[in-house]
C-alpha cells in the first residue's frame, strides 16, 4: 500500500464489526468519496477518534490500496477545522450537509472548498454579518445550504447561465430568471420581471458567497432553495438530504 495525504471533510463513522474497535470511515476529498478502514479508533484513548469529529475538516494519512476490492487503512487523523457542535443551528446544518456531500462520488474540489469557506466564515465572517444585518446562525447557515446545494447544478451539468441572455446573449437589462430555462433573460426577449434584489441574489449565490449573505433576504434565499430543489428533481436527480413531500 502507498501512503498518501490529504485534507477530507468526515461524512459518517460506522463500526466495522469484524474487529473490535475498528470503524469504517467515509469522507469527502477533492476527487470524491473516500472510504477507510480505521483500526482501534473506539478504544478510549485513541488520538485519531478525537480528530475524526463529523463534520469537521481532517487531515488524514492514510495507506491507499491499490485493490479496487479492498479498503484504504487509516494511519493518522489531525483535526483542522471544526465546527461550531454547541450551536443547534451548526448541528443541524451539518447533520444535513453530509448527506449531501455523500453525492459526489467525483470532481468534488468546489463544493469541498465550498463547504470549507462555510466554517470558515461562521467564525470570522458571521460575526461580521450579525453585527451588520442582524441575522442569527440559523439564518446564516439556511444562505450556506442554498450556497452548498447550487454546487450541485454545476455537478450534474445542469448549471445556469448568468453572465448573458440565455437567447440573445446580451449582457445587459437582463431582467429575468429560471432555473428551468437555463438562466437569465432580457428585457429584449421577454416582459417578466423579477425583483433587482433576487436577480442580484442569483447572481451573487453564483460568484461570491459573502455578498449573497449580505444582499439576499431569508424569504429570498428559501424561494431560490426551493427553485433550485424542484429544478434537480425535474432533472431526476435523487435528493437525499430533505424529505420532499409527495403532491
Amino acid at each position: 500500500m502507498a501512503e498518501k495525504e490529504e485534507s477530507v471533510v468526515i461524512l459518517k463513522i460506522d463500526n466495522y464489526l469484524q474487529k473490535e474497535y475498528a470503524a469504517i470511515v467515509k469522507a469527502l476529498t477533492k476527487n470524491g468519496l473516500l472510504i477507510l478502514y480505521s483500526p482501534g479508533i473506539f478504544k478510549a484513548n485513541s488520538k485519531n477518534r478525537q480528530n475524526l469529529q463529523i463534520g469537521s475538516i481532517v487531515n488524514l494519512e492514510y495507506f491507499k490500496s491499490k485493490n479496487v476490492d479492498k479498503m484504504s487503512k487509516l494511519k493518522k487523523a489531525v483535526l483542522q477545522i471544526q465546527p461550531n457542535y454547541s450551536d443547534k443551528a451548526t448541528l443541524l446544518f451539518v447533520s444535513k450537509m453530509c448527506d449531501f456531500l455523500e453525492n459526489f462520488k467525483q470532481n468534488s474540489s468546489e463544493v469541498f472548498e465550498a463547504y470549507k469557506k462555510i466554517l470558515e466564515y461562521y467564525d470570522s465572517y458571521y460575526v461580521k454579518l450579525t453585527k451588520n444585518i442582524n441575522i442569527d446562525s440559523y439564518t446564516f447557515y439556511n444562505y450556506a445550504k442554498t450556497y452548498l446545494v447550487s454546487k450541485f447544478l454545476k455537478y450534474n451539468g445542469i448549471h445556469p447561465q448568468i453572465e448573458r441572455c440565455i437567447n440573445c446573449k446580451s449582457p445587459s437589462n437582463l431582467c429575468d430568471f429560471s432555473f428551468k430555462q437555463g438562466g437569465y433573460t432580457c428585457g429584449g426577449c421577454t416582459i417578466n420581471q423579477k425583483w433587482t434584489k433576487e436577480l442580484k441574489s442569483i447572481y451573487y449565490l453564483f460568484k461570491n458567497f459573502e455578498t449573497f449573505c449580505q444582499i439576499v433576504t431569508p424569504e429570498i434565499n428559501n424561494k431560490i432553495y426551493n427553485n433550485i430543489i424542484n429544478h434537480l428533481i425535474y432533472n431526476g436527480i435523487f435528493i437525499n438530504w430533505e424529505i420532499i413531500k409527495k403532491v
